[in-house]
């Protein structure tokens, strides 16, 4: 008798009350149903059942029982796996009874159940396993986390804690069907003991997760998977598309980079997916971590066609995702300090304006001419002005604004200069705020209300002698400016103006520019510096870049600028050689006819500095494929393929869209406006480090007459369940304890039925259908073939123990020689495996070509 029916008698007659006879129905065996969807349209009296009483469990909140098949009175509103013992089944309707004192009974529709104590099986018995993934494609909530919840609705209560990506459950329901679904219910264990109390592990509420969204899940019921095959000798290509794999091994006999231009079928080359680092020139060949999930196979197929694969690990290639979205233009907004202290200072600074915005002109010109001479297409690369001016809180609507929008008119630029005028707004001497403005409400606003250009670089520029002073009239602080700064992705530079101090306190407002500004790069830095971590994290290694150096060039700017001393001494201490920069400009009363002589030097060497700058991203750019790290102590890589640019690109127009109708539900979205949403989206999923699933076409077999004798390019690999491997060991240690692997027709009939009983998981033999062979059953119950090919595993036990005349002792001697080879390696593998764990049961992959 199975183990798990003899656990339903004894917990049955232990726990359940005594009751009449045949009150209830008696439950369908789970051995002989493996969807409950056998049951909906089966007549009660031909179901095959068991000695248990019927117990069925709501599968979500807040459907009603009525009084009858027909009735709209509602007798009782159910819960989340609330138990029920079953009365009388109807068509598809169930009339069940409360598992309480109170005894409420109805009518339910039997859909709304889980009528069988375990999860969805194939015809071949192999269970439907979930596994939780990151979708390309817009998500709800958590980007590595999914929240089961108590129904299939979006507005359901959440059940239990979250369930990380890449750990696969059990699957019991689909919702509203399995052809198309929108939830699935999962649980940790593939079965549960009806009547097992609910502090039990094996019991209903102790082994379902709950609902997860469809589209957060990898269906997988296979127990197959691929690997790469550290032996192969030519490159691995992942297609998205089959017609485009099969027309690039058809045109091609050698080993050629796939590209649009050797791919006939192949319109966009982005649309390969190509891990690094196994290219044309080199193959990784490091064995995968023993824990990471492989390449489950969708599609079984030939293995000389193309195999269909789930990747569920695949991370986005960031640099080439920022690639796609490089500068190809040149933002800069001149911010001006407008208030009354900078009143003499304005035409210094239209004078700084005016040069830097030259020096960029002709630094520009320089770069293209230089371009031009190489013969490529030359991106358009705009190089854009703007003018805005921030001045005191009462000055109140006029306390930011933009004198002219961001423009390639040079003209028109000049002319905005001119128009910055100082303003006093009431201000009253004495007053704590005279000489301190508005400076975090300035930078934000240009930040934000400024005509940037999406795909431009943008750097603001700010000029001004005195720091901030909110007169409590908003809650902006240094780190909220500098969070600003990085979203938007905005290089900063400030220059600010020193002159002798005439009071306390106009020296105080210069210290407080200082401290100001430097607690922005500060903020900025940090949170950059957190990015390169996360980039260090994913273990790229940019060509020609010394990845350490960036992340130390950051953090000693981190370290310099956490002191908010200034110099203690001065009222300025300059940060510079940065795309975040603070410049310390000193003139005097006759700073205009010095200009020329210090001032502009100095001015000069800041716009050389501003111009050259880059921002992280860019540094981290390449022209051609990223990367790795080869250092043979490194984990291997190959298991993480780079999703490639086009791929990236959907995702982003995917991201955009969604984001833009929940934003802005009933404004017209423009594709720069989805673009730009769907890259900030995009980043904020790059900073929890994703891992995406995908689906892709490889060839198992590298094709060609020539490559015919080559190791395959992958390897077949099995999840087993540390149990199952016992539960196979068990025949062939009794084969070899009791007979030392020896077989012949005396005692093939015992050793025989042990093999039969190990395979399908009983104890007693009468549950073994004698009709089928030893490699039907074996088939049916791990969805593998049988490797061995001889004639024995291919006839039923009834033929066997009817006659084996027809079989040579030699035929039978290399049957036992085959079968104690196979417990060597099941023992090696048992004994000495690395196992990994989810929700409590352990789990191995085993090499296909190892087992029986």
């Amino acid at each position: 008798m199975p183990n798990k029916i003899k656990f339903f008698f004894v917990i049955g007659f232990i726990l359940l009350p005594f009751c009449q006879a045949n009150a209830y129905l008696k439950a369908p065996n789970p051995f002989k149903y493996n969807s409950p969807e056998e049951l909906w349209d089966v007549a009660s009296p031909s179901i095959e059942t068991i000695l248990n009483d019927w117990y069925v469990f709501a599968n979500q909140d807040d459907f009603f029982l009525y009084e009858d098949m027909s009735s709209k009175n509602q007798v009782h509103k159910t819960s989340f796996l609330e138990k029920y013992k079953v009365i009388e089944k109807k068509s598809r309707f169930l009339f069940v009874e409360t598992y309480d004192d109170l005894k409420i009974r109805g009518w339910g529709n039997i859909e709304n159940f889980i009528t069988i104590p375990h999860a969805l099986r194939t015809a071949n018995t192999i269970t439907y396993k979930a596994l939780l993934v990151n979708r390309l494609k817009p998500i709800e909530g958590n980007v590595n986390t999914v929240i089961p919840l108590r129904s299939p609705s979006p507005k359901a209560k959440s059940y239990g804690p979250e369930i990380k990506i890449l750990e696969f459950a059990n699957i019991y329901s689909f919702y509203p069907d399995q052809k198309d679904p929108e939830y699935l219910l999962i649980g940790k264990l593939d079965v549960f003991f009806p009547l097992a109390p609910d502090r039990y592990s094996h019991s209903v509420k102790r082994v379902l997760l709950g609902w997860v969204p469809a589209e957060r899940v990898l269906i997988w019921n296979t127990r197959e998977a691929l690997q790469p095959n550290p032996k192969r000798k030519h490159p691995i290509y992942y297609f998205k598309k089959k017609d485009d794999l099969v027309s690039y091994y058809n045109n091609n006999q050698t080993d050629v980079f796939p590209s649009n231009k050797v791919i006939p079928s192949c319109e966009d080359s982005n649309n390969i997916l190509v891990i690094s680092p196994d290219n044309e020139n080199t193959i990784d060949k490091k064995k995968w971590p023993f824990d990471a999930f492989r390449y489950a196979v969708i599609d079984k197929s030939n293995i000389n066609e193309p195999f269909h694969i789930g990747i569920s690990n695949a991370i986005p290639a960031v640099i080439q995702v920022i690639e796609g979205s490089m500068p190809t233009g040149r933002d800069v907004v001149f911010l001006v300090d407008a208030t009354k202290s900078m009143e003499k200072y304005i035409p210094l600074a239209i004078k700084i304006a005016k040069k830097i915005m030259n020096d960029f002109r002709e630094k520009q010109k320089i770069q293209r001419e230089g371009i031009e001479k190489l013969d490529v297409d030359l991106p358009q690369n705009d190089l854009r002005f703007g003018i805005a001016v921030y001045r005191d809180y009462k000055c109140q609507s006029d306390v930011f604004e933009i004198i002219g929008e961001l423009t390639c008119d040079q003209d028109n630029v000049n002319s905005y200069l001119k128009n910055i005028k100082t303003t006093i707004c009431h201000e009253t001497e004495g007053d704590p705020a005279y000489y301190p403005e508005a400076l975090f409400r300035g930078i934000k606003d240009a930040a934000i209300a400024m005509n940037w250009n999406s795909k431009a670089m943008k750097q603001i520029i700010l000029i001004g002698d005195a720091g901030n002073d909110s007169r409590n009239m908003d809650h902006l602080t240094s780190k909220k400016i500098a969070n600003v700064l990085v979203q938007k992705n905005i290089s900063f530079s400030a220059i600010q103006i020193i002159n002798v101090p005439f009071n306390d306190d106009y020296e105080s407002a210069q210290r407080s520019f200082c401290k100001d500004i430097r607690l922005i790069i500060n903020g900025i830095a940090s949170e950059e510096l957190i990015k390169a971590v996360n980039f260090d994290k994913q273990e790229l290694m940019v060509q020609e870049t010394d990845y350490k150096l960036i992340k130390k060039e950051i953090q000693s700017i981190v370290d310099k600028t956490s002191s908010n001393t200034c110099c203690i001494h001065k009222v300025c201490c300059p940060v510079s050689k940065s795309r975040w920069s603070l410049e310390c400009l000193n003139v005097d009363d006759s700073y205009q006819d010095q200009f020329n002589r210090q001032v502009e030097f100095q001015i000069q060497n800041l716009a050389q500095q501003l111009y050259e700058t880059k921002d992280l991203l860019e540094k981290i750019r390449i022209k051609d494929k990223i990367i790795f790290k080869t250092d043979p102590n490194t984990p291997n890589y190959s298991f993480r393929p780079q999703l490639m640019l086009g791929i990236l690109s959907e995702l982003i127009h995917k991201l955009g869209a969604n984001v833009a109708k929940e934003k802005f539900p009933n404004k017209d979205h423009s594709q720069e406006m989805i673009i730009k949403l769907g890259i900030n989206e995009l980043n904020e999923y790059l900073n929890e480090a994703p891992e995406f699933f995908t689906d892709a076409y490889v060839m198992y077999r590298r094709p060609g007459k020539t490559y015919k004798n080559d190791p395959d390019q992958f390897e077949k690999m099995v999840l087993f369940q540390k149990k199952e491997i016992e539960k196979l060991l068990f025949p062939l240690s009794f084969l070899e304890d009791n007979y030392q692997c020896q077989i012949h027709p005396e005692n093939i009939k015992t050793i025989w039925i042990e093999f039969l009983k190990g395979i399908i998981g009983v104890t007693d033999s009468k549950y073994v259908d004698k009709s089928k062979s030893m490699k039907e059953l074996y088939e049916k119950q791990y969805g593998i073939s049988l490797r061995s090919k001889h004639p024995l595993l291919s006839i039923s036990y009834k033929e066997i123990c009817q006659n084996l005349t027809n079989y040579e002792s030699e035929t039978l001697d290399q049957l036992g020689v085959y079968l104690c080879e196979c417990q060597d390696k099941l023992k090696n593998i048992y004994h000495n495996s690395k196992y990994f764990s989810m929700f409590g049961q352990k789990y191995l992959w085993v090499e296909a070509s190892i087992l029986p």
